[in-house]
């Protein structure tokens, strides 16, 4: 299957992002909660100003616990994906980063000054069209695989037809995965780094 190695590095990368938000679950539980609290209000008289609502410490345990059993469920997708790439979970892996699209969109569009998209759990990660062009490539991969896979498989049926027993598939795999972690989470603080959003006049230093 030609999508089938990318579609691998997809649930490699979901897994993994899975297990690191299981670990971390604080800066996702912050994204998510200003994703749903924030309100477009106009401080300043402009329309369409946004001003972010920062969740209070019983909010965001809430959400913390919400953002840790997703993870979980996350991991699972990426696992069961990984390891019987049945059309149902290609669909399961899919949909997650169809998911992933629609939050990043979402606080994109809705003007949200957030420092952190939450993806790997850790803070200082805006979201930006890096996150949509990738996560866009991952769905379509899992989605030709849900398509192209037969009812019953599993990863070493896939592999066993391809040279020296899968071996150089799962590394690729596996490099594609850690290259595209990289790309989610350096070059958006790269580019944030670059152009950095000013968030109110810089504060003045007082002589002692």
């Amino acid at each position: 299957m030609t999508w089938f190695g990318v579609y691998v590095a997809a649930c490699m990368l979901l897994a993994a992002a899975g297990a690191a938000k299981v670990v971390r679950p604080s800066d996702t539980a912050r994204a998510v909660a200003i994703a749903v609290r924030g309100r477009r209000v106009s401080p300043t008289g402009g329309p369409g100003a946004v001003v972010r609502q920062e969740p209070g410490s019983r909010a965001l345990r809430r959400w913390s616990r919400v953002v840790r059993t997703g993870a979980a469920a996350e991991v699972a997708v990426g696992v069961i994906g990984a390891l019987w790439p049945v059309w149902w979970a290609a669909t399961l892996v899919a949909g997650s980063y169809v998911l992933f699209v629609a939050f990043v969109v979402g606080t994109m569009v809705l003007g949200g000054p957030l420092s952190t998209c939450g993806c790997f759990g850790t803070p200082d990660t805006p979201p930006t069209m890096v996150h949509v062009v990738i996560d866009v490539g991952l769905a379509t991969a899992a989605g030709a695989v849900a398509v192209q896979v037969p009812g019953r498989a599993a990863l070493g049926q896939e592999i066993v037809a391809t040279p020296w027993h899968g071996a150089p598939l799962l590394g690729a795999a596996a490099v594609t995965a850690y290259l595209l972690a990289a790309a989610l989470t350096s070059l958006p603080r790269m580019e944030a780094a670059r152009n950095p959003v000013r968030r109110g006049p810089p504060r003045e230093e007082h002589e002692r």
